[in-house]
C-alpha cells in the first residue's frame, strides 16, 4: 500500500508540474486500453503529455516527444516525433513500464490525430519483460 500511495503521490506532482507548460490538446487514447490524456508544449518541438485510464489496471502515465521532421502526405503534414514514455499500472498488483516511442501526428482545423508505436520494457515485482504498444489517438486543439 505504501508503494501505491508514492506512486500516486509522484503522479499527482508530476501532473501537476505539467500543467505548468500551454496546454495543447486533450485527446481519447486506445491501444492496450482507453485513456485520456493532455499534450501541452514545453518548447517549440518539445511536447510532453499526462495520461489517465484503464489498460486492464489503473494507468497513470507520462511521456516527452521531440519532432524531428516532417513529411507530407498528400496535402497533409505528417510529424514524426521520437519519445520516451513511463507507465504506472495499478491494480492487484504493480507494472511499470518504460517505452521508447515514435508518434506519427497531424492537425486539421481544430482536431489532432496521431499513431504511437512503442517498444521497451515491464517490471513488476520478481517480474520483467519485453513490452509493445500501438496506440493511436483523437484530441481536440485548444490553441
Amino acid at each position: 500500500m505504501k508503494k501505491v500511495l508514492a506512486i500516486m503521490i509522484i503522479a499527482l506532482v508530476v501532473m501537476t508540474t505539467a500543467f505548468a507548460f500551454s496546454l495543447k490538446s486533450v485527446s481519447i487514447e486506445v491501444g492496450n486500453g482507453i485513456l485520456a490524456s493532455l499534450d501541452m508544449d514545453v518548447a517549440d518541438n518539445l511536447d510532453v503529455y499526462a495520461r489517465l485510464g484503464y489498460s486492464g489496471m489503473f494507468n497513470i502515465s507520462a511521456g516527452a516527444q521531440y519532432k524531428v521532421t516532417e513529411f507530407d502526405v498528400g496535402r497533409t503534414k505528417v510529424d514524426l516525433k521520437p519519445g520516451l514514455q513511463l507507465d504506472f499500472n495499478l491494480g492487484q498488483g504493480f507494472l511499470f513500464q518504460a517505452l521508447a516511442t515514435v508518434g506519427f501526428s497531424f492537425d486539421t482545423g481544430s482536431l489532432t490525430a496521431f499513431l504511437r508505436p512503442g517498444l521497451g520494457i515491464a517490471a513488476a515485482k520478481n517480474y520483467s519483460a519485453f513490452a509493445w504498444t500501438v496506440e493511436a489517438g483523437v484530441g481536440y486543439l485548444i490553441k
